[in-house]
């Protein structure tokens, strides 16, 4: 098995088991990923090569393990690569005891092969599935980036009118001011012409 989500987040298949990786609440793994991340956070680690590569696995893990679907599609794979591995571990403990040259050992071999060619296959299809969950994280990061895209855009774009408003509104109270003054010399000068005329 080449990577165990679960374990990413810092659990142990050894201390808790199968069961008790597959039965964690989401609150728990909500919890062992903010203990991860600040552990993990490419700022507390500027000099290590690997610190975005291990924090963009970090969170693809939680992202996996927070989808129910997803976990749940995860945890069958768990569960079927474990019972396999301890199948074949008890099959070497078992055919270790025995002193004597077993007569259908070359069966055997050939059940073993088939077992590595079966352990071969689920690894290559955990892989493939691993691909499309990149792939629908991917799309969905794209997705929300574009959203976020036209969400500034749409603030900006009325941000840009209301400064036109303001800038009209503005420059309409000049005028009007400008118009405001001209008819205030108006009404004097009118006003100085019939104080001459009275004289």
């Amino acid at each position: 098995m080449k990577l165990n989500h679960y374990e990413v987040l810092g659990f142990q298949l050894e201390s808790i088991g199968i069961g008790g990786l597959t039965k964690l609440t989401s609150n728990e793994i909500v919890k062992a990923y903010k203990s991860k991340a600040l552990e993990l956070h490419p700022d507390k680690r500027p000099n290590d090569p690997n610190a975005n590569t291990e924090f963009q696995q970090l969170k693809s893990s939680y992202d996996i393990l927070m989808d129910e679907k997803l976990r749940k599609g995860f945890d069958a794979y768990l569960q079927s690569m474990h019972g396999e591995e301890r199948r074949w571990r008890w099959q070497r403990r078992h055919n270790s005891h025995k002193t004597r040259v077993d007569p259908d050992e070359k069966e055997k071999e050939m059940e073993m092969a088939d077992f590595e060619a079966l352990k071969k296959g689920l690894k290559r299809k955990m892989m493939a599935d691993l691909e499309k969950e990149k792939e629908w994280l991917r799309y969905k990061f794209e997705e929300e980036e574009k959203e976020k895209l036209v969400t500034r855009t749409r603030k900006f774009e009325e941000g840009e009118e209301r400064r036109r408003k303001i800038m009209k509104a503005a420059h309409d109270l000049v005028l009007q001011e400008e118009k405001e003054k001209r008819l205030r010399k108006m009404m004097a000068s009118v006003k100085e012409d019939e104080e001459r005329r009275r004289r």
